[in-house]
């Protein structure tokens, strides 16, 4: 056989082979990889065991502190920590999204497991209320395997991008959440600069997150300013453009801020009394700084840095 035909051959055969399968976990697996390097499993729970998450001054659509994800206040949501101790957060998320009050349903639940010596950290999503029924308050651990409760595979959570958000640790600080007092209050410097974050499973394995900082800018004082490598989907077959630099900066320093009462400050600077200039441009600075490196990575303006800090675990 000419060897000009060979070639030809051998090149159809190599087109012809199917891609090789991405590696991904069932949610089982997922699970039990999660509590081996977490150290603690996520168990059964009750959503309204937890902290009804206060919605004060409701008046309409609007109260003192709506959340910040989808810009409302979500009266009937409960906020559950499952575990906080020297090394371990598990904390629950169940979103009433306007279901009955008087029921233990949801429109929207998701899990969020950490180690906080290792950084191992795992995410675990429900499906939405729409188009589905609402979700039984009564949550099966996921280590129970898909089809014991509604939980998502790890490829689904994953394709969501709880990490865009989630860019400078684990666990957002947000006002929605951090009034909660008491059993359920938000665990504590998990994402301050130094803490671990690492992302567990082969469907998360490829997230990774950078801390943006600018000389001189206060934003950085307190806590880390996150940019992570992906972008979850919009819902409206767009991708979303968020996460801590790029748009909770922006929306803690504004003077206003969907669905929260007009007399209400800004929630940053801690402390503030109304609206400041100077936060503003901060946040703006931080948002440059992280678009800059998004968009030409080696080309940054003077002041600007990234630095890796969240790949996968281990």
């Amino acid at each position: 056989m000419p060897r000009y035909i060979l070639a030809i051959l051998l090149l159809v055969l190599v087109a012809s082979e199917p891609p090789a399968a991405t590696a991904s976990d069932s949610l089982k697996g997922y699970a039990d990889k999660c509590t081996a390097a977490v150290g603690i499993a996520v168990p059964d729970f009750d959503c309204n065991s937890g902290t009804l998450v206060p919605t004060t001054n409701a008046s309409g659509s609007n109260c003192d502190r709506p959340n910040v994800l989808n810009g409302e206040c979500d009266p009937g949501s409960y906020f559950k920590v499952i575990a906080n101790t020297d090394s371990v957060a598990i904390v629950a998320m169940c979103r009433k999204k306007g279901n009955d009050p008087a029921k233990e349903l949801y429109g929207d639940i998701a899990v969020i497991q950490h180690n906080k010596k290792n950084g191992a950290t795992c995410f675990y999503q429900a499906p939405p209320n729409s188009p589905q029924p609402p979700l039984d308050g009564h949550v099966l651990s996921p280590s129970k395997g898909y089809g014991a409760w509604r939980w998502y595979e790890p490829a689904t959570t994953a394709s969501i991008g709880c990490g865009e958000c989630h860019d400078n640790g684990p666990i957002l600080r947000t006002p929605f959440l951090s009034q909660i007092t008491g059993k359920d209050a938000l665990p504590t410097g998990l994402n301050v600069s130094g803490a671990p974050y690492k992302f567990v499973g082969d469907d998360f394995k490829n997230w990774k997150s950078w801390s943006i900082l600018v000389d001189n800018n206060d934003c950085n004082m307190c806590h880390r300013m996150g940019l992570s490598s992906i972008q979850g989907n919009s819902g409206g077959g767009g991708l979303r453009n968020g996460g801590t630099s790029i748009r909770f900066g922006i929306v803690a320093t504004a003077a206003t801020q969907s669905a929260r009462n007009s007399s209400m400050p800004p929630w940053m600077q801690p402390g503030s009394t109304g609206p400041s200039a100077t936060d503003q441009a901060y946040a703006a600075a931080i948002k440059a700084c992280a678009e800059a490196f998004r968009n030409t990575p080696r080309s940054l303006p003077s002041g600007c840095h990234a630095k890796p800090f969240a790949d996968a675990f281990p």
